[in-house]
């Protein structure tokens, strides 16, 4: 009788708690993801680069608005690949902000970078 009673919770917790990788589960393992090795970057008001490393596994594309300032190489990708992000010379008085988003499918990561202002 012990058997059967055990053989009929084991059987009832299966129905309840399926176990991990079953068929009639439903996973999204198709997700798009995107990350970065630096959500940050700061530069002095020199001319510099800096490197950042898109680890995604999709293809992805760099978006930048009127940031002149800033070049970033390459602009898109396929999966992990290191980007350049060059900051050129400040010659303004006042420290100058900008961001970038890098974007993976329905997936993206904000990238802000800050550079210093030449002292007059």
């Amino acid at each position: 009788m012990k058997n059967l009673l055990f053989a009929l919770i084991v059987i009832l917790l299966d129905v309840i708690a399926p176990p991990a990788g079953c068929g009639s589960c439903q996973h999204n393992d198709d997700s798009d993801e995107v990350s970065v090795s630096s959500s940050s970057i700061n530069f002095t008001e020199d001319l510099g680069t800096r490197t950042i490393k898109v680890i995604s596994n999709t293809k992805w594309t760099v978006v930048k608005d009127n940031q002149d300032w800033l070049t970033i190489v390459p602009m898109n990708g396929d999966g992990d690949k290191v980007i350049s992000v060059t900051a050129a010379l400040n010659t303004e008085g006042k420290s100058r902000y900008g961001e970038f988003l890098i974007k993976a499918g329905d997936a993206s990561v904000k990238v802000t970078v800050g550079q210093s202002g030449r002292n007059p």
